[in-house]
């Protein structure tokens, strides 16, 4: 029922790959969105997908070490860490629809618009970056 050194390196590792997606996409939205540039698009996805992914891995990590309740699916990851005052709700609410974007990238495939790609990449940066300081914050003090 604690975060380990080992836990907290692995857990900083993730928080560290999840802030250079967050470069790399600080870096699409000074270039602007490129209408029918399919590399851009792609590239962007991945990241996004990506983003998701490690930001899950990281709070799934946290809910494990700390022997939180399992949570139920993506979003459920993120609303155990508010639960647990871990994330604050308004940032759980405005990481949701990074989430769905996930669910999109998985079903509908290359069918998703760019502007809502590119719209993704501009208006989550900043989240992301909040979610790294909070789950931080946690980490250095966890009680």
């Amino acid at each position: 029922m604690y975060l380990t050194d080992v836990m907290k390196k692995k857990i900083e590792a993730q928080l560290d790959d999840l802030e250079q997606m967050i470069e790399w996409m600080d870096s699409q939205v000074e270039q602007g969105e490129k209408e029918e540039d399919w590399t851009q698009k792609l590239a962007a996805e991945r990241a996004l997908y990506i983003a998701v992914e490690l930001m899950t891995n990281a709070a799934s990590d946290i809910i494990d070490a700390m022997v939180m309740r399992d949570p139920g699916g993506y979003s459920d990851i993120l609303l155990v860490l508010v639960e647990e005052k871990i994330l604050s709700q308004s940032l759980f609410e405005q990481l949701l629809p990074l989430i769905d974007l996930r669910t999109r990238l998985l079903r509908e495939l290359a069918r998703i618009p760019n502007a809502d790609i590119f719209f993704a990449l501009q208006s989550q940066r900043g989240y992301l970056r909040n979610f790294c300081k909070q789950l931080r914050s946690y980490m250095e003090h966890p009680y």
